[in-house]
């Protein structure tokens, strides 16, 4: 088996910002647009070997170029309007986003089963062709202010969002809209010692990759991967609750509580249904039965049972789950030891999770229960 893939990737971006004073409060206007374009042409050809003879013999050459277009475009505006009131501060803002992606794929499969001779050429595609258009509209009121040693910072966030996905004359259309507040608390116990702690509902939407329909073969070993266009966004109430402490002069040390409730938990799924790669293989093993059993049909003995070893796999909101750890931190200079110019961080995570599904109750997918590093600077 040789696989060859050529990938041309490129990307840009322009931001621009403009901030005057006007309606008693200072204002800022921002402009942000970026560009993605991937060009991949996969091309992967394998050789097939009768085992069942000895020495093995051949059975077939055969060859699949894959040609991938991709284009994201995604624009962004913001304005927000920030004034004192009273002892507190208020920032009041609207943001609307535009997220647009076209898929092209053309796939082209070809064979010989002559020993020794070439391919044929890749002439004849097969095309599939998808959109995402996603449009955000997202105004917020945050409200923060200071005293002695607390500070604090309370907000309501609305998020409204707009999607279609169109693919081989299909359309999906999802529309949702979500109110988020949040609230943040900062405690300076001493001049060293401080508490954090936030309480926050979050939206996340589903990726683009895992929107699109197109059917990708082989995206996980044999396993091919459909995206799923009426997948729903996660959503999730999240508790933090955080402890640091300065040493010395630039030092901290610091330990954090979380906590998450998600609804809708975005996940892989197994469909259940045979990749193209099974459905191959099983067609093969049929062809090359009757070649050794002619006339025989589907009730002959040893006539071969479909029984795949690969699938497709899609994505799905499994259901409702928790997920909550703790992290520690550290980052100081070595200044102790007579390494003032020498830093060491370090980060530990412990973290569970549960979710209740068609399983039973388990663990996220690729859940670690632990993540650490450590650095010198």
């Amino acid at each position: 088996n040789d696989q060859f893939e050529d990938i041309d990737q490129g990307n840009w971006s322009l931001a621009a910002g403009f901030e005057f004073p006007a309606l008693g409060g200072n204002n800022e206007l921002g402009f942000d647009y970026a560009a993605f374009d991937e060009d991949t042409v996969n091309t992967e050809e394998e050789v097939g070997f009768d085992d069942d003879d000895t020495p093995p013999s051949f059975d077939e050459f055969e060859g699949t170029r894959e040609l991938f277009d991709l284009e994201d475009d995604e624009l962004r505006f913001s304005f927000a309007h920030q004034r004192a009131l009273g002892t507190a501060e208020m920032e009041l803002g609207l943001q609307y986003q535009d997220k647009d992606r076209d898929v092209v794929l053309d796939v082209s499969e070809v064979s010989t089963d002559e020993e020794g001779a070439p391919l044929p050429p890749y002439a004849e595609f097969e095309r599939s062709a998808s959109t995402i258009e996603e449009q955000r509209i997202d105004p917020y009121l945050m409200f923060s202010g200071a005293a002695s040693a607390l500070a604090w910072e309370a907000g309501l966030r609305y998020e409204t969002t707009d999607s279609e996905v169109a693919s081989d004359g299909e359309t999906f259309d999802n529309d949702y809209a979500e109110l988020l507040p949040s609230a943040h608390l900062r405690w300076d116990l001493s001049d060293e010692d401080r508490v954090r702690a936030s309480l926050a509902r979050t939206l996340r939407r589903p990726n683009f990759n895992f929107l699109d329909p197109i059917t990708l073969e082989g995206e996980f070993g044999d396993n091919d991967f459909a995206g799923n266009p009426e997948l729903e966004p996660e959503l999730a109430w999240g508790i933090d609750i955080g402890y640091e402490r300065r040493l010395g002069a630039q030092g901290v040390i610091g330990v954090n509580f979380f906590w998450r409730d998600v609804d809708d938990l975005i996940e892989l799924v197994n469909t259940g249904e045979p990749s193209e790669t099974a459905i191959e293989d099983f067609e093969d093993e049929v062809d090359e039965f009757l070649e050794e059993n002619p006339g025989a049909g589907p009730g002959t003995p040893g006539f071969p049972e479909f029984d795949p070893d690969s699938f497709v796999y899609s994505a799905d909101n499994v259901g409702d789950g928790t997920v909550y750890g703790l992290e520690f931190d550290l980052s100081t200079p070595l200044t102790a030891i007579g390494l003032p110019n020498t830093g060491v961080f370090a980060n530990y995570a412990w973290l569970d999770s549960e979710v209740d599904d068609a399983l039973g109750e388990r663990q996220f997918n690729d859940q670690p229960d632990y993540v650490y590093n450590v650095g010198f600077i």
